[in-house]
């Protein structure tokens, strides 16, 4: 029963509508991010919390990276890990990113028809970017090459499914067609030169020897224009994100905010690089496929659960502390301190005062008597 549940969970997220995952770029492609969860790593926020050049909104700490000026450094308490420890302190770098709204072309369909084996392989292939997970309960792969994605994971003990989308600009099928035509009412010419890059992906992964099979039995999800949110950096400053991540965690360590050692900070910061962030792929300690106990990206974990949903909000430059953090070091006594204090002071004033007036009455009656 529990594999079946997580087979659906997987395999709702594999193939959920476009629409969840609305931008082209994700703000996750312009961050890095460490899940600081082994065991032995500690972290106290409270000195924070009083520090100047901060914004503090809902559980985030965002301040000026140590790095540039045009980096932020976001921090945030993470829990629910399902690996070796239920939480940690997230440490993310984020260059500033703003949305902008368009209008594009799309094609998505799933094939149903796949009889072959998913082979598992993360090397890129004719220019197809590919990220596979090996895992319980099912295998699952993305390729993507510039406007065109294809998703496939196991359906059943032997089916797979694609789900193929494209931002291509495609032509009617009214006119002549070079490809394939997708779809039944307003057909789409899928031409020559992209059916044949999705063939040849196709027949590399295992999935299929031909477009034909791939178009034998399939399903249209959309097909049209539709909105979606382009994220883009508001900054062009370029970033060595291994520098980066060492010298914030330094600092951080430096104010006593973490507690960390030199070793665990480069192993960390070398695997640094830009869109090592969000849920599938951040930093994080965990298990890899061999049982070793490491820092990797998420999706490189034993069983990771993936997701296609993209960050699609953005991060503005007015987002990141004018002034570099500052913590208050001038000590503050609250009031229902110093009432006490106060009355203390006037109780020993007043006793000296008395002690005063009776060594004076007491000198004075002396010198009567002589």
């Amino acid at each position: 029963m529990k594999i079946t549940l997580t087979l659906t969970l997987i395999l709702t997220l594999i193939f959920l509508p476009s629409v969840l995952a609305s931008c082209i770029n994700s703000a996750d492609d312009y961050a890095v991010e460490v899940v600081l969860n082994k065991p032995g790593i500690e972290y106290d926020l409270k000195a924070l919390n009083n520090a100047q050049n901060i914004f503090i909104n809902n559980g985030r700490y965002i301040l000026k990276s140590d790095y540039s000026s045009s980096l932020a450094a976001i921090l945030e308490e993470q829990t629910g890990l399902t690996t070796l420890q239920s939480s940690g302190l997230s440490v993310r770098l984020q260059i500033p990113v703003k949305a902008k709204s368009t209008i594009v072309p799309n094609l998505k369909f799933v094939s149903t028809g796949l009889k072959g084996m998913l082979n598992v392989s993360e090397e890129p292939y004719n220019g197809w970017k590919i990220s596979c997970v090996d895992g319980n309960p099912i295998p699952q792969c993305e390729f993507k090459k510039g406007l065109t994605t294809i998703s496939a994971g196991l359906v059943g003990q032997t089916k797979y499914e694609a789900t193929i989308e494209t931002n291509e600009n495609l032509k009617e099928c009214s006119s002549s067609c070079d490809g394939r035509c997708i779809g039944s009412i307003n057909m789409k010419c899928i031409d020559k030169q992209l059916k044949d890059d999705i063939e040849s992906m196709m027949k590399h992964s295992g999935l299929a020897k031909s477009f034909d099979e791939i178009a034998s039995s399939y399903r249209i999800i959309s097909s049209g224009n539709i909105q979606t949110t382009d994220i883009a950096p508001e900054t062009s400053t370029e970033i060595d994100w291994e520098t980066a991540l060492s010298q914030q965690l330094r600092f951080l360590r430096l104010n006593k905010i973490i507690a960390i050692t030199d070793l665990e900070i480069e192993q960390i910061s070398s695997l640094a690089q830009a869109g090592a962030a969000g849920i599938n792929s951040r930093i994080i300690y965990g298990e890899d496929p061999h049982g070793n106990e490491t820092w990797l990206y998420y999706d490189k974990t034993t069983f990771p659960a993936l997701t296609t949903l993209k960050n699609c909000k953005e991060f503005p430059l007015s987002s990141i502390p004018a002034g570099t953090l500052a913590f208050n070091t001038n000590i503050s006594i609250p009031t229902y301190y110093l009432v006490p204090i106060i009355i203390s002071i006037s109780l020993i004033t007043l006793f000296i005062f008395l002690l005063a007036v009776a060594r004076l009455v007491n000198k004075n009656q002396k010198a009567q008597d002589n």
